[in-house]
């Protein structure tokens, strides 16, 4: 799925919309503000790795499952240490089990957006009255803390649609390459 990037940034520009209006907790103003300092310190931090440690988020990940149709059939798992896995199952461009790197300054905008969606205060399901649709479920850890959205048929509110447009995204820039270790797994995301 090839995502332009003015789409991307179309995606950002709602989510931001909607969740500065449902953003109410002041952890999360301070951590947004937190990642934002991580930012600004410039597109390479002198200590990479310090940087990734004031993360709060330690993986953002997503997966699509099937349909009775055509629906593409994957999995995208991103770790805060850069290193970012994909389960291509049916209809993608890559099928298989592949890795990537991911940089940091995306990794944070994606941690900017679970604070910025309200995304630990969403309801953990929604689901759409007809079948034969796809699911999306999007889980994000911190910590000890692990929360899971799953939408069935799109109708979620526009934060998660933002969030899986945006983790799609990212996801067409990073270089993919078949995982060369067969005993590497991506983490499972739909549990």
């Amino acid at each position: 799925m090839k995502i332009p990037l003015f789409d991307f940034a179309k995606v950002l520009a709602i989510l931001m919309l909607v969740g500065v209006s449902q953003t109410s907790a002041a952890t999360d103003a301070q951590i947004t503000s937190r990642l934002q300092k991580v930012l600004e310190e410039g597109p390479v931090p002198t200590d990479e790795s310090v940087a990734r440690t004031a993360i709060p988020i330690d993986s953002i990940s997503l997966e699509r499952t099937p349909c009775y149709g055509l629906c593409p059939d994957y999995s995208i798992t991103f770790n805060k240490d850069g290193y970012a896995f994909m389960e291509g199952r049916g209809n993608t461009a890559h099928n298989g089990k592949f890795h990537a790197e991911i940089n940091l300054h995306d990794f944070i905008r994606l941690c900017q957006l679970v604070y910025v969606a309200n995304f630990f205060n969403l309801r953990d399901s929604y689901s759409a009255g007809w079948t034969d649709d796809t699911t999306m479920i999007l889980i994000v850890v911190a910590g000890k803390t692990k929360k899971r959205v799953s939408d069935y048929g799109d109708v979620g509110p526009a934060q998660v649609w933002a969030m899986g447009r945006a983790i799609d995204a990212i996801s067409t820039t990073l270089e993919w390459k078949p995982a060369e270790n067969p005993s590497i797994q991506q983490p499972k995301v739909s549990h």
